[in-house]
């Protein structure tokens, strides 16, 4: 199983990123050896990939080359001959002094002219993004369960039906825009206590191993003190640092003092620092502590929105059936930004694998967001109807069919494809005929969704 990131983490650790296009895949030899075996050589899968547009990490026309093909089980590295994607790299040493399984790296490009550094895609295969358009404008594919994107980001529904709940597509130039931050250099400090935190932050905000690295720089941190966590506290107040997600984590990795610091903070008269540390727990929702959940739960109440969506997406992403009675609450706040990042926190949960009849209190909370996400279906908000029926492909019913038939002829076609998916929760002989009809759309979309839908409804109806 591969880690979960977030889109910005992913450039930071990036040695390079660019939207490049597959000239070919060929085989080369590499050099192998296991930690304790002899040399040997295998055939690789190699890409040559022209660069469109260079991101992080260069500028000229030449050619990059990539491995293409897993290094462990769960690395999904490819490339298609001919396709275009948005691309995060990390260099690739051929140390041979080294025991891992790329030694022989260099060995890929005998008889090759000119050839001396290769790549491995980043984050195992999912830094590699297919472009495509949708709705007329250039979008990548992103896989939302592994690479999270920013959260007032909005994504579209992905080429593939059948796995929309995580493989979203997304507008590059949107993506483009989030990680700007995250690309820009960080000023070296002035003061040396300052520049050792800081120091320390950045190895745990660029850790994407075995974690023993930023344990380590966690652990000296906490050796550091009081002063450390000033320093911490300030980064993470500053929306503009490159460094404020890696304070997060720093502050969870440290474990009992940097989570008396947040909660202290979830709970201060300064709004800022309510926002801060709400920030805090949303960017390293992995790695709150137990107790941490029950205690969100009671601040939810009465917080400001920005705080409140924080922690219901930080505990939707736990996966947290205790939240979603606030979630549903949520979405039926007059305050469009906090409907729909309730919306967005509900798509975490993968509902319709659910059995509502036999978890307790599902079916109760099932009706009440039904109806919320009704209401905000009738929003003239374009992003709110999208959200919400979305929303209703999680939870809808047959109370939602009649929305949903109106949504099919929506002008946004978003909302439409959204829509879709709502009619596979609905095992009625009303909501096939609708999926059927439009399986003779000219649109190809809406017809692999419209498939998708029916096999789903097939399934239910047996």
């Amino acid at each position: 199983m591969v880690a979960y990131t977030t889109l910005e983490h992913l450039a930071a650790t990036s040695d390079r990123i660019l939207v490049g296009r597959v000239e070919q895949v060929f085989q080369a030899p590499l050099g192998v050896r296991d930690a304790e075996g002899p040399e040997s050589s295998r055939p690789c899968r190699v890409a040559e990939v022209r660069p469109i547009r260079w991101i992080k990490g260069g500028t000229g026309p030449e050619s990059v080359f990539v491995l293409a093909e897993g290094t462990w089980t769960c690395d999904t590295s490819t490339a298609v001959p001919g396709e275009s994607a948005l691309l995060f790299l990390e260099a690739v040493a051929a140390d041979r002094s080294a025991p891992t399984p790329w030694l022989g790296l260099d060995s890929i490009f005998e008889g090759l002219t000119g050839v001396s550094a290769v790549s491995r895609i980043g984050w195992s295969g999912y830094g590699r993004m297919p472009c495509l358009t949708f709705l007329g404008r250039p979008c990548v594919e992103i896989d939302t369960e592994v690479v999270r994107p920013p959260p007032g980001v909005e994504t579209y529904p992905g080429e593939d039906p059948r796995f929309d709940v995580f493989a979203r597509t997304m507008p590059l130039d949107d993506l483009l825009s989030a990680i700007a931050i995250r690309l820009a250099a960080i000023p070296p400090s002035v003061d040396p206590f300052r520049r050792r935190v800081e120091d320390l932050v950045g190895r745990i905000d660029a850790e994407e191993g075995d974690g023993r690295e930023a344990e380590a720089a966690a652990e000296a941190l906490a050796e550091l003190g009081e002063p450390a966590l000033a320093v911490l506290r300030s980064l993470l107040r500053d929306p503009t640092s490159p460094l404020r997600d890696g304070a997060a984590l720093a502050l969870l990795g440290i474990g009992d003092a940097g989570w008396r610091v947040l909660s202290a903070d979830l709970e201060a008269p300064d709004p800022a620092a309510r926002r801060a540390a709400a920030h805090a727990v949303r960017v390293g929702w992995l790695f709150l502590p137990e107790e941490a959940e029950g205690f969100l739960l009671e601040r939810i109440a009465g917080a400001e929105h920005e705080v409140r969506w924080q922690i219901l997406r930080a505990l939707a992403m736990r996966s947290s059936d205790a939240a979603l009675p606030s979630i549903a609450e949520a979405l039926e706040a007059e305050d469009p930004d906090l409907a729909w990042h309730a919306a967005e926190a509900l798509s975490c949960y993968w509902m319709p694998n659910w059995d509502w009849d036999d978890e307790p209190g599902m079916p109760e909370f099932r009706a009440r967001a039904e109806r919320a996400l009704l209401a905000l279906a009738r929003r003239e908000s374009v992003r709110l109807r999208r959200a919400a029926f979305r929303g209703l492909a999680l939870v809808g019913g047959e109370a939602s069919l009649p929305a949903i038939e109106r949504a099919l002829r929506d002008e946004d076609p978003v909302v439409r494809i959204n829509a879709i998916h709502g009619l596979a929760r609905i095992p009625t002989e009303e909501a096939a005929a609708l999926a059927v009809a439009l399986l003779a759309s000219e649109d190809p979309w809406t017809r692999r969704t419209a498939a998708v839908a029916l096999d789903a409804l097939e399934t239910l109806r047996r």
